[in-house]
């Protein structure tokens, strides 16, 4: 991951070039739960939550990113997904946070990606009650 370019000097906000391939990002793809660190720099942590107020059984699918190399966080930034989305539709902006220095969480609402839940075809109003 190189510098591309300072996108603000006053926020200290940085651009940088990911290449994909050459760094092997793909193979996030494949990996559902655990936690490794790529190039001795970002963590990743994927994980399941188990979501009391549903029910058993209903599990939300996280993705937390941080940069190890940062001393101290900026903060913290959650990103949600849209409609018939999951969390991987922000998984290049989240890199991006991570590498300025923010704790990255990404979630999938409920029937998308990963999580638990009815999916987006068949819905009525009535499956939204629990």
């Amino acid at each position: 991951m190189k510098k591309q370019i300072d996108i603000s000097s006053e926020t200290k906000l940085t651009l940088y070039d990911i290449d994909y391939f050459r760094m092997n990002l793909n193979v996030l793809e494949t990996f559902d739960e655990g936690e490794f660190t790529l190039a001795n720099r970002l963590r990743f942590r994927r994980y399941y939550v188990n979501n009391t107020t549903v029910g058993d059984g209903m599990y939300t699918y996280c993705t937390e990113i941080v940069d190890i190399t940062q001393t101290k966080q900026k903060g913290s930034i959650g990103l949600a997904h849209g409609a018939a989305q999951c969390h991987d539709v922000f998984f290049e902006a989240g890199l991006q946070f991570a590498l300025n220095g923010f704790c990255v969480h990404l979630v999938d609402y409920e029937g998308f990606g990963y999580s638990g839940g009815h999916r987006i075809n068949g819905l009525s109003i009535e499956k939204f009650h629990h």
